[in-house]
């Protein structure tokens, strides 16, 4: 128990601590509490602050896995200015094939819901609140799961060093098969190269060859005229 209370002390502390320099005014509170009781239910999830898009309010964001039909993806939430009247954007880092979930955005890996497109009805106030919006996302997305392929662009601005590392793997492993690429494209190439080299030298072979044959018949030639002279001659001797 004791425990427990440390760590929702800390966890206290740390949205404490960074929704202070945000732009949630009224909201703050709200916001507060809803952050908190995320974290504590997901514990897997780091917090952390950024810029609402054009508007460059401090707000805060939310980083983490969760299982979507036996793939582990990493997520992506972002409390803009206004929450909760607006709602929580949720953003896949992951690289997905969008075309197997209509619920997932193909230009930025945002996800979409029923739930989240009627956020702002009257009657949906009472759910308006940060767990029950990722509860109904990762329903969602259950029933209509993105085809996993690997990490994306949108993760390179998470803190969440386990992402990091994950990005930094991957990059390796494309580098490497690149190397390999390249590599097998240089051997090929000399390959080419020494049997262009050999076709070559039996192209000069025969060549050599054939100007020799040239040599020889020239040869020949010259001494069939030379007697064809010397017959001239003598007939010509032979009728004076």
């Amino acid at each position: 128990m004791q425990e427990n209370s440390i760590d929702a002390e800390m966890v206290s502390a740390k949205v404490q601590s960074l929704i202070c320099d945000c732009d949630y005014e009224e909201f703050t509170p709200r916001v507060q509490g809803d952050v908190f009781n995320f974290l504590m239910d997901n514990p897997q999830f780091k917090i952390n602050k950024t810029k609402d898009g054009k508007n460059k309010d401090n707000v805060l964001v939310l980083s983490g896995k969760a299982i979507v039909s036996g793939d582990e993806l990493n997520f992506s939430i972002m409390l803009p200015t206004g929450y909760p009247d607006k709602p929580p954007k949720f953003y896949i880092l992951d690289d997905v094939d969008c075309r197997t979930s209509v619920h997932v955005k193909k230009r930025n890996n945002q996800v979409s819901t029923k739930h989240l497109k009627k956020w702002k009805k009257e009657s949906m106030y009472q759910k308006r609140d940060l767990d029950t919006a990722f509860c109904n996302v990762i329903e969602s997305l259950s029933d209509e799961p993105p085809m996993l392929i690997g990490p994306s662009k949108f993760a390179k601005d998470s803190d969440d060093p386990e992402i990091k590392e994950y990005l930094v793997g991957t990059v390796i492993t494309k580098i490497d098969a690149k190397l390999t690429e390249y590599s097998r494209s240089m051997a090929e190439c000399e390959s080419r190269a020494v049997q262009s080299m050999i076709q070559l030298s039996s192209n000069k072979g025969k060549l050599i060859s054939s100007k020799e044959q040239i040599s020889q018949k020239t040869e020949n030639l010259v001494d069939e005229m030379d007697k064809s002279r010397s017959k001239i001659v003598s007939l010509n001797r032979y009728f004076e």
